[in-house]
């Protein structure tokens, strides 16, 4: 299914989420975190405590739920396509923030319910109206 009418822009969402999916985990936990902060890393992954994101990011331990790292890869992959387009604290307060086109429930709580698709469309209307 195509998210978008415009070629270019489906091969790009092809290769963002082939990046997303092929990156080592340390290197989307280390990524996602330093964007956003470990704190709010556990709260999209619905972890009491930043520990398992520190561990997965210094490449310690894998991640046992595969749900928090569907999470987790998720939050990649909104971080890759965001970042042409802002710097990592208008990212940062966007994942907080409360989303209009998410009945005003922040990105990051819709992702740790597993909106998946609802998050990445959130997104790519947040790029769209500039």
């Amino acid at each position: 299914m195509r998210t978008s009418s415009n070629p270019v822009q489906f091969h790009e969402n092809i290769q963002r989420h082939r990046q997303a999916l092929q990156t080592t985990l340390p290197t989307v936990a280390h990524g996602v975190a330093t964007a956003l902060s470990y704190r709010l890393v556990a709260v999209i992954c619905d972890l009491h405590d930043t520990a398992l994101i520190r561990n997965w990011a210094a490449g310690d331990i894998t991640v046992q739920n595969p749900e928090a790292e569907r999470r987790l890869r998720t939050a990649y992959e909104i971080l890759l396509l965001l970042r042409p387009h802002d710097g990592d604290e208008i990212i940062r307060a966007w994942f907080l923030g409360m989303g209009p086109t998410l009945n005003d429930v922040s990105p990051a709580s819709v992702i740790r319910e597993g909106r998946f698709t609802d998050a990445i469309g959130a997104a790519h209307a947040f790029i769209a109206e500039g």
